[in-house]
């Protein structure tokens, strides 16, 4: 079993805990951290002396922005409010107006690639890690020898929080954020859990800084708390790096009755046709009847559209929780935040990326274009729509270029510093983005670079296999497929294509769908987690 870790936010948390909507951990909390309270307290006239300095201009270098990043799960192009969706998101919403709407940032597929690629700035490729998700049957994770964003604003004096969905390795501890650069976790390791019993296959998977947490309460609801916390709770001498990846509004699909009843007027139409679909393929593919699929997949429910909505709703409520904490904190201003995707919607499960093409899963661009924007009032210009190419991968890049800081570990990054586009002075390359998925429905790969995209599909709609080219420029909804018009262009980008997959490791995570035969979850996953060395891989 793993070590516990003491969080230096330990103090907030034992305060609010009494007064906290949700029950207490049956367990507790870690206990005050007196020491660093009183440490704080030392700091405040260190802290005023500084400040002072900085507005006489006697110090030369500008304080660090606090950082957060709001990551959504399974959010579509077409479930925010200011793309025109009938979802309520005045939060989400208020993000985009107020700060730079992102009109062309691009994630992974699926989940645990994109989380990969934001943290490291490096192509999932190159751990391993693009083709699959973190299961709870498997055993990888992110390798060690990956410098995190995480890690680079720690050794530059932030403080690092995650809470939400880690989703990069639950096995042993060298995977898990307590040992990857954040000073605090809480949530869950892996994916898909249970909004209420905060559980998965029935083991329980919630906890703070590995100690099992036995909570009641919608997990969105206390993600937003707890990162409320986080901020309240700070230590205002140093900078605040806080990572929230909500698991709203991926499956299960749940959300409060009364939520569900507010959007029941929403048609489901097009989500049971999809799901409907969706169950035929899989069915197809494995051989097996529709019934048996229907049977291992996540259910739709009666009206998927309307627990959909009710769930992006609760996730707005949530960030809108932490814009206020921000707020009431007197750090607004000085917080760069941003906010995405971390993938498209899941049709069959209530989403919608209309009008573009794919969904979750796919590499078209309803699966891999998605909501963001970002907002600093201190140090961006608001108010404005950058329609240039920006993926997950220029997270790490962009915003350590933000913050003014220097890159740390030895390993050079795919990413591209976004900063110069965003702020409006000068257009950056597009450069290369590569994106893969191996899904229930078949593989898929995909590159973009400059205004093309190639896609070559393994098992899609029915064909072994095809590459299609789409100029995205032009024809955003990819509905002109120009791939015998352009042959040569075609050549070109498959060699490119396949130097990216040539970086793919032996043993890498090819996404194994089912438990393996004989495997047994655990009752809790926080005591599950192992401080033995992992098995080598990629």
């Amino acid at each position: 079993m793993a070590r516990r870790l003491r969080s230096p936010f330990s103090s907030a948390f034992s305060s609010a805990s009494s007064s906290a909507s949700s029950s207490a951990s049956s367990r507790g909390g870690p206990a005050p951290n007196r020491e660093a309270e009183m440490n704080r307290r030392q700091w405040i006239p260190g802290v005023l002396l500084v400040f002072s300095l900085v507005l006489s201009g006697g110090a030369g270098a500008a304080p660090l922005p606090n950082i957060v990043i709001l990551l959504a799960d399974d959010l579509g192009w077409n479930d925010v409010g200011y793309h025109g969706a009938p979802i309520e998101t005045p939060n989400i919403d208020r993000l985009a107006q107020q700060g730079v709407e992102l009109d062309r940032f691009y994630s992974q597929p699926i989940c645990t690639p994109t989380r990969a690629a934001l943290l490291t700035g490096r192509s999932p490729l190159r751990s391993g890690l693009v083709f699959g998700v973190a299961r709870p049957w498997d055993y990888f994770g992110l390798p060690a020898r990956e410098h995190l964003l995480s890690e680079t604003l720690r050794e530059a004096g932030y403080q690092t929080a995650i809470v939400g969905k880690w989703h990069l390795g639950h096995s042993h501890a060298l995977h898990t954020p307590n040992r990857r650069g954040f000073d605090h976790f809480y949530g869950h390791l892996l994916g898909a859990i249970d909004y209420y019993e905060h559980s998965r296959f029935g083991g329980l998977d919630w906890q703070r800084n590995g100690e099992t947490l036995h909570e009641e309460g919608y997990s969105t609801d206390l993600l937003g708390a707890e990162a409320a916390r986080v901020i309240a709770g700070r230590d205002p001498s140093k900078p605040l790096f806080l990572y929230v990846p909500f698991n709203a509004p991926h499956s299960p699909m749940q959300a409060p009755k009364k939520l569900v009843e507010h959007y029941s007027s929403l048609s489901s139409e097009p989500n049971l046709r999809a799901h409907a679909e969706f169950i035929q393929g899989v069915a197809a593919r494995l051989g097996i009847s529709t019934e048996a699929a229907a049977g291992i997949l996540d259910p739709a429910g009666d009206a998927p559209r309307a627990v959909f909505a009710a769930m992006v709703h609760s996730l707005d409520l949530a960030i809108g929780r932490i814009l206020v904490a921000l707020e009431q904190a007197g750090i607004a201003d000085d917080t760069l935040v941003l906010f995405f995707s971390d993938n498209g919607g899941h049709v069959s499960l209530g989403a919608s990326n209309a009008p573009l093409r794919g969904e979750k899963s796919t590499v078209f661009e309803g699966g891999i274009r998605v909501p963001a924007s970002v907002r600093w009032p201190n140090g961006l210009r608001g108010g404005r729509k950058v329609d240039q190419t920006i993926s997950a991968l220029d997270v790490l890049p962009t915003l350590v270029s933000a913050a003014g800081i220097e890159k740390r570990g030895e390993l050079a990054l795919d990413g591209v510093d976004r900063w110069p586009q965003i702020l409006g002075s000068e257009p950056v390359a597009p450069g290369e983005i590569f994106f893969g998925v191996n899904g229930v429905v078949g593989r898929q790969e995909a590159l973009r670079y400059d205004r093309w995209k190639l896609v070559r599909t393994l098992g899609f709609e029915g064909d072994p296999s095809r590459v299609m080219l789409f100029d995205v420029e032009t024809d955003p909804l990819e509905q002109r497929d120009l791939a015998d018009l352009q042959p040569e262009r075609v050549t070109d980008l498959r060699k490119r294509l396949d130097r990216w997959l040539g970086l793919y490791p032996p043993g890498g995570a090819q996404g194994v769908h089912w438990p393996h035969p004989g495997w047994v979850p655990p009752s809790n996953y926080a005591d599950s987690v192992r401080d033995d060395p992992p098995v080598p891989g990629p």
